[in-house]
């Protein structure tokens, strides 16, 4: 089992290459198709009746943008040719606020999508409507990558975080082509999650046979958060062993609830200790 087509999210800036080399590096190891996709994304501006002059500054904010899309595919395609990568590159016009959908309609058709979290995009809207347009909306997963790129491996020490949900569920199914092929894909159960229904009489026993019955190497740890947020400890488990990736279930709770309460996704992709891969 392998990533056929994979779809990154390209830019014109540090985080967007970093991204781009991961993206890269991903295909070469999976032999996959790369589908890099610029996002035009100008601020929404803000009407103001009978003003020709801010139509004119609009016009010239939008000819920048366009201008930043397409360097950046050029580039994008340029090193793919270096690369000896089977490469096409994208331009989605729009705001901010359209570029999730357009990232959405491009990621049904790729086995995965890669994005930036908060740290990776130039503003907050930008970022979080790719976030939504790739979690939600594309039915497909998605892998967050640091404003500072991989590490020097990437899913060869994946951790699962394992919370019994249906979103975790499918995020460890969407992720196989690491697990299965990993030195070792360690399995982490917080105990906030105990009694909730979703375990057996042994947290993390039943999804470690399953992830061996496929081939993967398993091993499953206990973590007590004691006083952090679960996903400090998540963080802390997976630098304290090593891991280079972090797979787990995408918003759990409704997007409301998250964006005023937060949870551990949003924590997560504000600032991605590691590439993560997310599913919901």
């Amino acid at each position: 089992m392998s990533y056929k087509t994979i779809l990154v999210h390209i830019a014109d800036d540090p985080a967007g290459l970093a991204r781009v080399d991961a993206a890269a590096r991903l295909a070469e190891s999976q032999r996959a198709r790369l589908v890099g996709l610029a996002t035009v994304a100008q601020p929404t501006p803000v009407l103001v009746e009978g003003s020709a002059a801010a139509a004119g500054i609009w016009a010239e904010q939008a000819a920048e943008f366009e201008g930043h899309a397409r360097h950046a595919a050029d580039a994008f395609l340029a090193k793919m040719r270096q690369r000896g990568i089977e490469a096409e590159a994208r331009i989605a016009g729009g705001f901010e606020e359209n570029a999730g959908g357009a990232l959405a309609l491009n990621a049904r058709y790729a086995d995965l999508t890669v994005i930036g979290g908060r740290d990776a995009v130039a503003t907050r809207p930008l970022a979080d409507a790719l976030i939504d347009g790739a979690l939600f909306d594309s039915g497909r997963a998605a892998l967050i990558v640091p404003a500072l790129g991989v590490g020097a491996t990437l899913g060869a020490r994946p951790m699962v975080a394992w919370d019994g949900g249906a979103q975790a569920a499918r995020a460890a199914r969407e992720a196989l082509p690491f697990l299965i092929s990993a030195a070792e894909t360690r399995v982490c159960v917080a105990k906030t999650y105990f009694g909730m229904g979703r375990h057996g009489e042994e947290p993390g026993a039943d999804v470690a046979r399953w992830l061996s019955g496929h081939g993967a190497k398993v091993t499953v740890e206990v973590i007590d958060p004691e006083g952090h947020t679960i996903a400090e400890a998540l963080a802390a488990a997976a630098r304290r062993s090593g891991c280079d990736l972090i797979v787990m279930g995408g918003f759990g709770h409704s997007r409301l609830r998250e964006s005023i309460f937060g949870g551990v996704t949003s924590d997560m992709v504000s600032h991605p200790p590691l590439p993560l891969l997310l599913a919901h």
